[in-house]
C-alpha cells in the first residue's frame, strides 16, 4: 500500500513538471517562430518586444486552458471510477454481511432445533426462545420456524403420556396435562406461534396443529388464524380474544372451552367441532344448539351493520 502511493506521488510530480514546463517553454518558442516571421514589419525594438510578451502570454493562456480541461477530464473520469468502485465495494460488503448473518442465524436456528430434543426442560425453553427471536430477526425463514413450532406440538400431544388434573396416569387420551396444567414448553410454542405478525398470514401461511392435545391451556388473545385444529382435543381450553380466521376445527374436541369474544369465529367453523356445550359469554356453559345459534345471531347482527 505504501509503494503504491509512493508511486502515485513520483508519478503526479513528474506529471507537473512536465506540465509547467510545457506551459512555460512551447509560447516562447511558437513567439519566437512568429516574431522571425513578423521582422518585415516596421516596430520599434520596445515594440516588438511587447508584442512578444503579449502574444507568448495569449499562447500561453490558450495552453493553460486546454491542459486544465484535460486534466478536468481525467479528474471526472477518476471521480466516476472511483464512485464505481465505491459502490462495488459497498455491494460486496453488503453481500458478504448478509451471508455473516445468514451463516449466523443458521447456526441459531440448528442449536435452538437440536436443544428442542434435549429432556432438560429449561434448555428446551432456550431453544423456543431462540426460535422467537429468529422468527423476529429473519423474515425469510417464517415458515420453516413455524413447520418446525407446530411439528413439535403435535409429537408432543402424539407420544408423550403425563399425568391428568388428578395426578393419576392418562394412557388413553396421552394429553400434556400434569397437574391440570399443558406442559410449560409446549404452551410456550403454541404462544410463540399465537404471536407471530399477523401481516404475514396475508400470505395463507397455514399452521397445522391437527391432533394435537392442548387441553387446560391458557390461549387468551393469540392469534390462530389459518390455523388447522382438526380431530384435536381443546378440552377447556381459553380462548376469550383469540383470532380464528380461517381456522379449522373439524372433528376437534372443544367441551367446555372458552371463547368470549373470540374473533372471526363463525357458526360454520363451530358445526365442524365436537362438542356437548361451550363458554361464549363469562364462565357460562351453553349447550351445542344454544352457542351455535348465539354465533348465528352474532354473524347476522354484523351482517346488517
Amino acid at each position: 500500500m505504501l509503494q503504491t502511493e509512493v508511486l502515485l506521488i513520483c508519478g503526479l510530480v513528474i506529471v507537473s513538471v512536465l506540465v509547467i514546463a510545457t506551459v512555460w517553454y512551447i509560447p516562447k518558442r511558437q513567439v519566437n517562430n512568429l516574431t522571425k516571421i513578423r521582422r518585415d514589419k516596421k516596430l520599434s525594438e520596445f515594440e516588438r518586444e511587447k508584442e512578444r510578451i503579449k502574444l507568448e502570454d495569449d499562447t500561453r493562456k490558450t495552453l493553460a486552458q486546454i491542459v486544465g480541461g484535460i486534466f478536468l477530464i481525467a479528474g471526472l473520469f477518476f471521480t466516476y471510477n472511483t464512485y464505481r468502485l465505491g459502490l462495488k465495494q459497498q455491494e460486496i460488503s453488503i453481500q458478504k454481511q448478509e451471508l455473516d448473518r445468514r451463516g449466523q442465524i443458521t447456526d441459531r436456528f440448528n442449536k435452538a432445533v437440536t436443544n428442542l430434543g434435549n429432556q432438560d426442560l429449561a434448555v428446551r425453553l432456550g431453544g423456543l426462545y431462540s426460535l422467537d427471536q429468529i422468527l423476529k430477526d429473519s423474515p425469510e425463514d417464517y415458515q420453516t420456524i413455524l413447520e418446525v413450532l407446530s411439528a413439535y406440538i403435535r409429537q408432543k400431544g402424539k407420544t408423550e403420556e403425563a399425568k391428568d388434573a388428578d395426578g393419576e396416569l392418562n394412557s388413553n387420551t396421552k394429553l400434556i396435562i400434569v397437574r391440570g396444567k399443558l406442559l410449560p414448553d409446549v404452551e410456550v410454542a403454541v404462544t410463540i406461534i399465537g404471536k407471530r405478525p399477523y401481516s404475514v398470514d396475508r400470505d395463507n401461511v397455514r399452521i397445522n396443529l391437527s391432533e394435537s392435545s392442548l387441553t387446560l391451556a391458557d390461549f387468551r388473545g393469540l392469534n390462530f388464524a389459518q390455523t388447522d385444529f382438526e380431530r384435536s382435543e381443546l378440552y377447556q381450553t381459553d380462548f376469550t380474544e383469540a383470532d380464528f380466521a380461517g381456522a379449522n376445527f373439524k372433528g376437534a374436541k372443544i367441551d367446555h372451552a372458552k371463547f368470549e369474544n373470540a374473533k372471526n369465529l363463525t357458526s360454520e367453523q363451530l358445526e365442524s367441532a365436537v362438542f356437548d356445550s361451550i363458554r361464549v359469554v363469562g364462565d357460562k356453559l351453553l349447550d351445542r344448539e344454544s352457542a351455535l345459534k348465539y354465533f348465528r345471531e352474532k354473524e347476522a347482527e354484523n351482517y346488517n351493520r
